[in-house]
């Protein structure tokens, strides 16, 4: 299960990191996404960027090419979360043929400022043991750091801690993996 989960550092150029920086600064944020229904849902912040021709054509092409794969966009969106407003476990899709890719566009989130920030991406991964059946793995969002992962896994996104007063932002691209 683990080594479906890839990882790609330094994932985005310069220019294109800042098309990235320029989309999430409008103001075109709305409240109240979570990540899924159930009494302890925290809302968070959502911008919607499917019908944006650099992440529906160039990003999607760009990830298809490190993926060596070709998908169909579903949608694509920024997510933001400030301190509180951590995700709670879920799904993106249940088919085996959904893949979901992250990119991390928060210039403060280095290796080195990490561990005092927080915002860490969480999977759940099946375990063998019938005490404890899940285990987590905590991944990094480091600046342009980018994760492609079967959507059918189970991960929320954490929040910053409290002694960061940014919004971590994400954008997810949610895909389906063409078979022809």
């Amino acid at each position: 299960m683990v080594d479906r989960i890839k990882i790609f550092d330094s994932f985005l150029t310069p220019d294109e990191l800042q098309s990235c920086a320029d989309a999430v600064k409008r103001p075109a944020w709305s409240f109240g996404q979570i990540s899924q229904t159930s009494p302890i849902s925290t809302p968070f912040w959502m911008m919607t960027l499917t019908d944006e021709p650099f992440f529906n054509t160039y990003m999607k092409s760009k990830i298809e090419t490190v993926a060596k794969r070709k998908f169909t966009l579903q949608r694509v969106y920024a997510n933001g979360q400030t301190f509180g407003q951590d995700g709670t476990f879920h799904q993106d899709s249940t088919t085996d043929d959904s893949y979901t890719f992250c990119i991390y566009v928060n210039k403060q989130i280095t290796a080195e400022s990490a561990d005092d920030i927080g915002g860490e991406f969480i999977f759940k991964v099946p375990t063998s043991h019938e005490s404890d059946p899940f285990s987590r793995i905590a991944i990094t969002p480091l600046y342009n750091r980018g994760i492609l992962f079967p959507s059918n896994y189970f991960h929320k996104g954490l929040a910053f801690n409290r002694y960061c007063k940014g919004l971590r932002v994400s954008i997810a691209f949610k895909l389906t993996e063409n078979t022809i």
